[in-house]
């Protein structure tokens, strides 16, 4: 069972995970908790290449080998699983690409969202599946759902080719016709890469053939996953991608900072909440330890005074050093009603630019203030980015921050911000 909400799209359909029950959806408007969202990003290709540049330059020679082979008329955006550098000046890469347009409205979606949403692709879940299971040598792993079989095929150090395998439909034939041409592709690489596949691992779906329907020449040993019981629209169902899923990491979602951050907060904020509860109750015993010593203390004085007026004797009233007691209770006290990482982070997210992501983000807290420091970036032309960036101390200054020191550097289309705050804890 999946600890978490999930939403899933395959093909341009969408599926929602709730428990072990499973149920197709319109779109994401339908879902308003917080989620993990796996897509295949519909118009994408998923492919292993070696490029002839160094590692940070790779991607930018895929998207340009990929526009030049008239593969994308529009601009790309590169994804990358994996990659690693082959020699002087050769890179292999592991990757999925799809339209800028199209990428960035995922994203966008993402961000408007009321709740916080992290994305992932489908193939860092078979690469995850890879990486955990290839330890025999080389295998595939296979996902077929529908009329698509995606698949990739390597070993947890390196990815030797992947590709989405698509039928016609999902008749009989077809669905044959599907798997000889994985096993075609299977037979391609191990011919290429002088390599041997004995090992395939298929992944299964709601609407994946049944393994009795496969053709019976396929010359490996399949090695499913474990599959877990559903409901798929009320029938039950068993399928293994739920589990292959668990090898995602939040670090592998293609979403921003900021929403990771949001993402993590959220799950964190029941054990910040009993960190504050018991903040608040160590605090509450505190004053009423320090009531009852002062009360003590006061009766200690009466009794001295009566005994002293007794003998005739001047009172010498003995000093108590109780005033550290009392400052340190007030600044207990100012820390209880000091904004918390999370509130500075909400406060932030409230008025942050489009194309924001920060890189560092500091909180101190002194007598009667916290002190925050912002250091972040803006992907955006100058004039909308300067114009985010005035947006953001704006909003910064209504909710109560003072801005003590500002700077604003920038380039052609990326420009970098410091912003030293300062908020008074009343």
């Amino acid at each position: 069972m999946m600890e978490r909400s999930l939403v899933i799209e395959l093909a341009g359909i969408f599926y929602r995970v709730t428990g072990r029950e499973i149920e197709s959806i319109v779109d994401l408007k339908e879902i308003e908790d917080d989620c993990w969202f796996i897509t295949d990003f519909g118009e994408s290709v998923s492919r292993t290449a070696t490029v002839e540049s160094a590692p940070k330059y790779v991607e930018v020679m895929v998207r340009k080998s990929l526009q030049e082979a008239g593969e994308f008329d529009e601009p790309v955006s590169v994804v990358t699983h994996w990659k690693k550098k082959k020699g002087p000046r050769a890179t292999d890469i592991f990757y999925t690409a799809l339209p800028t347009r199209r990428y960035y409205q995922y994203l966008e979606d993402a961000r408007s969202r009321e709740a916080s949403m992290l994305i992932f692709p489908l193939y860092a879940v078979l690469f995850g599946v890879l990486k955990k299971a290839a330890a025999k040598g080389p295998c595939a792993v296979v996902f077929q759902h529908g009329r698509f079989a995606d698949m990739v095929i390597g070993t947890p150090k390196r990815t030797y080719y992947s590709n989405r395998c698509v039928a016609f439909d999902e008749g009989p034939e077809q669905i044959e016709s599907l798997w000889h041409t994985v096993r075609e592709d299977i037979r391609n690489t191990e011919s290429d890469h002088r390599i041997q596949v004995k090992r395939v691992l298929p992944i299964t779906w709601v609407d994946t053939v049944s393994e009795d329907r496969l053709p019976g020449d396929l010359p490996w040993d399949l090695e499913a996953l474990e599959g877990e019981a559903v409901r798929f629209e009320g029938r039950p169902s068993s399928v293994s991608f739920l589990g292959a899923v668990r090898t995602l990491r939040s670090g592998m979602s293609v979403s921003g900072r900021a929403e990771k951050t949001a993402f993590l907060g959220k799950k964190a904020l029941p054990f910040v909440n009993g960190a504050a509860l018991l903040a608040a109750l160590v605090l509450l015993g505190a004053g009423f330890w320090a009531e009852t010593r002062s009360e003590r203390i006061r009766a200690q004085l009466r009794s001295a005074r009566t005994r002293l007026a007794g003998i005739g004797v001047p009172a010498t009233v003995p000093t108590v050093e109780y005033e550290g007691i009392y400052r340190f209770i007030r600044e207990l006290d100012d820390y209880a009603k000091a904004p918390s990482f999370g509130e500075i982070l909400d406060d932030l997210d409230r008025f942050h630019p489009d194309g924001m992501a920060v890189e560092l983000l500091e909180a101190s807290y002194g007598k009667g203030r916290v002190e925050v420091k912002l250091y972040a970036r803006i992907q955006a032309p100058f004039l909308n980015a300067y114009k985010g960036y005035q947006r953001l101390c704006r909003g910064l200054r209504r909710m109560g921050y003072q801005v003590e020191t500002e700077e604003f550097d920038t380039t052609i289309n990326r420009s970098r911000f410091l912003l030293r705050l300062e908020k008074g804890i009343k």
